[in-house]
């Protein structure tokens, strides 16, 4: 792996980080703000303000240029990542645990027991309620469905207006979901084709390591499971293709990368490591942001073959 940047912190821990599509910029949570960065060499592009208390959510959309954060007053904000002005404010009654904007710009916002869905991040639906704390929301790569992942360990799939078509349980509190097709389906959900197909990856904070198959087809749809434990604190993890998966977990300072059956060292910062995203849409090269707890993000890339 290969360190790009290593963005300095101010101000309060690097609680979360979301990619631009395209991996050029990477919005991290800064204490009471919200950096834009530049991937290639960690260069500030835009500061976004107007949060009171220190942004725990970040998620980035490329489709209308937008930037999502909540902050641990209950506040989310939308803002432009063009001109890095506010757009939407909204002060929610919900503590969010969860952020995600779908391939279409929906936002997901999940809490300690519900969970509510935005159209383009304006137009809200009523929250609806879990009845757990949603740890993490995460789009099917159509933007037809979202996944929730609950601190009492209750999955549940849900379809944009909010129906649920999935729902199961596993052992430990879920900490990351990723989505990814066994067959190309791109293009959006309202005209596009959909996958046959969707593998569903979650991480448990026990550092057990599950793989799911959602079928169509009716009746005759199937979930599967694998499992994988870990030793380290898992931190999140993604699938890279249908058939191999990239898993980075933290003990203190030290992150660790597990891929396609190898477990190599990653780094070892001077802080202690907080969070972690990956953008994986250039299979070839994804990328990894690990957030540390005095606001520092570290981008690393994956380059050719090597771990």
């Amino acid at each position: 792996g290969r360190e790009d940047n290593g963005g300095g912190g101010e101000g309060g821990a690097a609680w979360d980080s979301s990619f631009s599509k395209d991996g050029l910029l990477v919005a991290a949570a800064g204490g009471m703000n919200v950096k834009v960065l530049h991937t290639s060499d960690g260069s500030l592009k835009m500061r976004l303000r107007g949060h009171k208390a220190h942004v725990v959510r970040v998620s980035f959309t490329s489709v209308f240029k937008r930037v999502a954060a909540a902050a641990s007053d209950r506040q989310l904000i939308v803002w432009s990542s063009e001109s890095g002005e506010p757009m939407f404010h909204w002060q929610e009654r919900m503590r969010v645990t969860g952020l995600s904007f779908s391939p279409d710009s929906d936002l997901c916002v999940g809490g300690n027991g519900e969970f509510g869905l935005w159209g383009e991040a304006s137009s809200r639906s009523s929250n609806r309620k879990t009845g757990a704390v949603v740890n993490c929301c995460s789009w099917s790569t159509d933007g037809a469905r979202v996944v929730l992942g609950m601190e009492d360990g209750r999955v549940s799939v849900r379809e944009v207006g909010g129906r649920e078509s999935y729902a199961w349980s596993v052992d430990g509190s879920v900490v990351s979901a990723a989505w990814n097709e066994t067959k190309d389906g791109s293009g959006s959900a309202r005209g596009g084709r959909a996958p046959n197909a969707w593998n569903v990856f979650l991480t448990t904070k026990d550092g057990v390591v599950r793989y799911f198959r959602l079928m169509h087809g009716g009746k005759s749809e199937e979930v599967t499971e694998l499992g994988e434990k870990l030793e380290k604190k898992v931190l999140g993890a993604t699938l890279l293709q249908a058939t191999g998966h990239l898993v980075v977990a933290a003990d203190g300072n030290t992150a660790h990368l597990h891929a396609y059956g190898d477990i190599v060292q990653m780094c070892e910062l001077k802080s202690t490591i907080v969070s972690m995203v990956v953008h994986a849409s250039v299979v070839a090269n994804p990328l990894i942001a690990i957030g540390c707890d005095n606001g520092a993000l570290h981008v690393y890339k994956l380059v050719g073959n090597a771990i």
